[in-house]
């Protein structure tokens, strides 16, 4: 947990008088305006209470945004006691040595950019071998329906049914309940795994990293989906076409 001391009237951070938690925080222990938290420091257990004035929009940590000299009164320091700067510019009329931390944009992304280089490449491999399995599963849901109506789709073919209208009677039907499935799971699973997810995270993790999808995200998922299902289609009515009309006659007595 960060504590900020905001100066007032600061250039960087517009906040009133109050507590206001970072918009990482309300997400990860779902805190809203006017709830009570309790801190502890690290090493005293020294305890502290206060009552949430309101969220700001900072997403890159855990952190407490209130009003410097309340700040400094509340951890008994002195009056004009602060440990940072903001700045747009890199500070260059002090002495480095005075300079413990600087947190910039690359400091504040490294997380991501460790995870996108060290997971990036899984993630696609990963989303491949979904499609993958995505593929086999359909084909052999379709493959085991085509099997075993093989007699009555040779019958068919005898009544003087083309291929194209005998595979409109069993892939149609199919494609119809498979497209439905597609739109249907595809944000029920991110309904499901969303908190799954943030559980995990609330263990595991000191700061907070929000799960979030984009709808570009969900519209390529449905596309791959529905894909994959025209390619397992085109197959299955290949498949079609090879039954012959003799199989209609073998079960005859």
């Amino acid at each position: 947990m960060t504590v900020y001391g905001v100066k007032k009237n600061s250039r960087y951070i517009s906040i009133n008088d109050g507590v206001y938690v970072s918009s990482a925080y309300a997400d990860k222990y779902q805190i809203h305006k006017g709830d009570i938290i309790h801190l502890k420091t690290e090493y005293t257990n020294k305890k502290y209470t206060l009552k949430v004035s309101g969220e700001y929009n900072y997403p890159c940590a855990i952190a407490i945004f209130m009003n410097q000299k309340k700040m400094n009164q509340l951890f008994d320091l002195d009056d004009d006691y602060f440990s940072g700067y903001f700045s747009k510019n890199p500070i260059t009329d002090m002495n480095e040595k005075y300079i413990g931390t600087t947190i910039d944009y690359d400091s504040l992304s490294k997380v991501s950019r460790q995870l996108n280089v060290s997971m990036g490449s899984m993630a696609y491999l990963l989303c491949g071998i979904a499609v993958i399995m995505f593929i086999v599963l359909i084909y052999l849901l379709t493959k085991t329906i085509i099997e075993k109506n093989a007699q009555s789709i040779s019958m068919t073919k005898i009544l003087g049914y083309t291929n194209h209208e005998v595979s409109s009677i069993y892939i149609v039907s199919t494609s119809i309940i498979v497209s439905l499935f597609i739109l249907l799971t595809v944000p029920l699973d991110y309904a499901i795994l969303k908190p799954i997810f943030e559980a995990m995270m609330k263990e595991e993790m000191a700061g907070w990293m929000p799960l979030t999808v984009s709808n570009l995200t969900f519209l390529k998922t449905i596309i791959i989906g529905f894909i994959s299902y025209f390619i397992v289609m085109l197959i299955e009515y290949q498949k079609i076409k090879k039954i012959p009309m003799q199989d209609a006659l073998k079960n005859v007595e």
